[in-house]
């Protein structure tokens, strides 16, 4: 039988600025991988099950809670798809979380969850304005050495650090947690500012007072790029 593995990480400093703080782990008995931002993870995550059947989906706290966010027959999945075809021999690309440089800001109430940051945590240097730090989570069938991964975009080649992995027996693979800086495009930049400002002023109609309450105004946007690769964007929302 298989033992858990779990990973944190986060873009910026413990004391300082810095990103949303993510959580991936695998389970002990069959070796799934699951991926959320570490603030809800008890309530929605993204699970890579070794089957093949990889979805985005509340997990089943929310239905037993007081207030559940979903009736008792509501279906938790919002997303389901299968596993991609290989990038390259013995490789496949998971999953992606994009955390912009303007993203990565000093909270509200530095203070508050102070306990919450002295955890392990692996922290990645801020990257410089109008770039992103992109986390990539890879599945291999072997095991490979640090410096030997590349990301593309386009024409260009960024080179990837392997942040964190493990071996999945059960599964017979490998699992990666991979880093790079990239230059997000003007486009992509303006498309985040007008997803946030949409977003946020739902939020506040949706949530009405306890929006102000929120210690920590964080979010992520959930979506997929054209090659059907899902991902998060990591976003502070305005105070």
């Amino acid at each position: 039988m298989g033992s858990s593995s779990t990973v944190r990480f986060a873009v910026g400093r413990r004391e300082g600025p810095r990103s949303n703080v993510w959580v991936l782990f695998t389970s002990k008995k069959e070796n799934d991988v699951y991926l959320s931002m570490r603030s809800f993870a008890d309530l929605i995550k993204v699970s890579l099950h070794k089957s093949g059947d990889w979805r985005w989906a509340f997990t089943e706290q929310p239905l037993s809670s007081p207030s559940p966010v979903l009736p008792p027959d509501g279906n938790r999945t919002m997303d389901k798809w299968e596993r991609p075809p290989e990038f390259a021999p013995g490789c496949v690309k998971a999953f992606q979380i994009l955390v912009p440089s303007s993203e990565v800001t000093m909270p509200e109430h530095p203070d508050d969850y102070r306990d919450k940051y002295r955890k392990k945590i692996h922290w990645v240097r801020r990257a410089p304005e109008t770039f992103g730090t992109y986390f990539t989570v890879i599945f291999t069938a072997s095991e490979f050495g640090p410096g030997s991964w590349q990301a593309t975009a386009g024409q260009e080649i960024y080179e990837a650090q392997p942040i964190w992995h493990t071996w999945l027996p059960r599964d017979g693979k490998y699992v990666w947690m991979l880093a790079h800086e990239q230059p997000i495009s003007e486009i992509d930049r303006k498309g985040i500012e007008a997803t946030r400002q949409e977003w946020n002023q739902a939020f506040k109609r949706e949530a009405g007072a306890m929006y102000t309450q929120l210690r920590e105004k964080r979010l992520f946007f959930y979506s997929a790029d054209a090659h059907g690769t899902r991902f998060f964007i990591d976003i502070a929302m305005p105070c």
